[in-house]
């Protein structure tokens, strides 16, 4: 007895971000050849598949490698995918109509808005499915609305003219973006770590039980800011699908005596009534103050209840509190010690490898051109001291900067006018130009020296240059850094001049910091 041929497949086909050429927010684009293997015609639906994650797309044809899928904006978190990760594409053919389909808006629309989406989602051919998030460009220029499928029958399917629409109750939370660890980038040792202190307490507790020891109840991020502790924090919460409680610190704070410790019980008692549940407090430092520095009574009793609810999470399962803070020296040592925050993990600045991944992950719903993704590696390796927020900025700068190349003198709404109908390209020089503009956050209170000096500007000193070029090569090579170098001598002498070439020459901010500003008058 022969079996049934199942519907065509590819296997490992690295996603990548669509340069130059304008997909639709829920379209993929493939070679020729792979449409052809997949029986498939332009227009067509493809099923795609990263991990459990699956999304359906409508299936374009461009000019590119065979073993690409380049995808539109609203398919990077509906697949949790990273630029460069293998995913599965399977033919599925052209959609039937849908019967009727239950619609969620983040706004109570318009008659006229409501045509609009209908009309938008008809024309564009949008796969309809439950759960699935859709961007309905209804503007000009690009921009729309973003709306939830509840239900459509048959699943997946297409807007038709006899479709029946439910229009549902709106919900703002529908135009909440998801956060997923595909949007973090540079952090993979951090979330490993982080996944066996979290998940396995919050999902399987019975696993430390067995191993006769108990869960961890706390984990504490720290680092500079902009290094993407938050983030972190939220995608983990997504990824595990379990109840999250999110908060600032400032929002426990209350105006009234005894408020903030209110708060902090009813934000443990919902927590504990809804297990597994992650409680996640950010600038941990607000509430946790030493209580032996400056501290008010008020900050005191604060810190105290706090650390009474956290020594109460040894009789519980299914409770982790992770909190965040860049000021980790302002946190009273009480909290810091094995049974309340059992690790201390800290996010720093990313490494070259770890920029570009972030720019990758920043850059991957921009327009670039083949040769301005090319050029991603390049801007890492020159973004040194730059955190994850500042390369963000810097993927904005690019893109502000190829809009003001294309529409010249242009200003507001006349610039935006003026790009109407025009195709967006970001290139390597767009890229160039953003990177003269934009600062590492860490040096916006520090006076760095802009313009640059050579060698062949300082005369003689051949041997010092020599040993120089070698103790610098060395400074930026990881396995190889030295303590630091001490240069000597009468004044005048060349001394700022030698060290400042030498930034110029490895490419790196020249800082220059007098004695006596260090010290201040108190």
């Amino acid at each position: 007895m022969s079996g049934v041929a199942g519907p065509a497949q590819l296997t490992r086909l690295a996603a990548r971000p669509a340069p130059g050429s304008k997909l639709g927010p829920s379209e993929a684009s493939l070679s020729a050849a792979c449409l052809e293997q997949l029986g498939l015609a332009d227009g067509d639906a493809v099923a795609l598949r990263n991990g459990d994650h699956k999304a359906w797309a409508v299936v374009r044809t461009h000019d590119h490698d065979d073993k690409l899928v380049r995808l539109g904006r609203m398919l990077w978190p509906q697949l949790a995918v990273r630029p460069g990760e293998p995913m599965d594409a399977t033919a599925v053919g052209e959609l039937p109509e849908a019967q009727n389909a239950r619609i969620t808006p983040p706004y109570n629309l318009t008659f006229n808005l409501h045509q609009r989406l209908l009309e938008r989602l008809r024309d564009d051919g949008t796969p309809l499915y439950g759960g699935n998030r859709v961007l309905a460009e209804i503007y000009p220029g690009g921009a729309g609305m973003l709306v939830r499928i509840d239900l459509a029958s048959p699943s997946p399917s297409r807007m038709g003219d006899s479709t029946e629409v439910e229009l549902h109750r709106a919900d703002v939370s529908v135009s909440e973006r998801l956060i997923t660890l595909a949007d973090v980038g540079g952090c993979d040792p951090i979330i490993r770590r982080l996944r066996e202190l979290v998940e396995l307490p919050l999902l399987r507790p019975a696993f430390y039980r067995r191993l006769g020891v108990r869960p961890p109840k706390g984990v504490l991020l720290h680092g500079p800011p902009g290094t993407g502790k938050t983030l972190i924090c939220k995608a983990l919460a997504n990824e595990l699908g379990v109840t999250a409680y999110r908060m600032s610190a400032t929002e426990l704070v209350g105006s009234v005596q005894g408020e903030t410790e209110a708060n902090l019980r009813l934000l443990f008692s919902r927590a504990l009534a809804h297990a597994p549940s992650l409680v996640m407090i950010d600038e941990f430092d607000v509430i946790a103050t030493n209580r032996e520095r400056l501290a008010s009574q008020s900050d005191v009793r604060a810190a105290s209840q706090l650390l009474t609810l956290m020594d109460g999470l040894e009789e519980v399962d299914g409770l982790i509190l992770m909190a965040t803070t860049n000021r980790i020296q302002a946190i009273d040592p009480a909290f810091r010690r094995p049974g309340r925050f059992e690790e201390e993990i800290f996010v720093g600045p990313p490494n070259e490898a770890a920029r570009a991944e972030i720019l990758s992950i920043h850059t991957r719903e921009m327009p670039l051109t083949a040769e301005a993704q090319d050029a991603i590696a390049t801007v890492a390796g020159e973004t040194g001291g730059f955190t994850g927020a500042d390369l963000m900025h810097l993927a904005r700068s690019a893109g502000l900067e190829a809009a003001d190349r294309l529409a010249t003198g242009q200003e507001g709404f006349e610039l935006a006018d003026s790009l109407e109908g025009t195709e967006l390209a970001v290139e390597p020089g767009d890229l160039e130009a953003a990177l003269r503009t934009v600062r590492p956050s860490v040096l916006r209170d520090v006076v760095t020296r802009t313009d640059r000096i050579t060698w062949d500007q300082i005369v003689g000193l051949g041997d010092l240059k020599a040993r120089l070029r070698e103790l610098g090569q060395r400074a930026v090579e990881p396995d190889r850094v030295e303590q630091g170098v001490l240069l000597h001598g009468p004044a005048g002498s060349g001394k700022s001049a030698l060290v400042h070439a030498l930034a110029s020459e490895l490419g790196v901010n020249f800082v220059a910091i007098e004695g006596s500003k260090v010290y201040n008058q108190w």
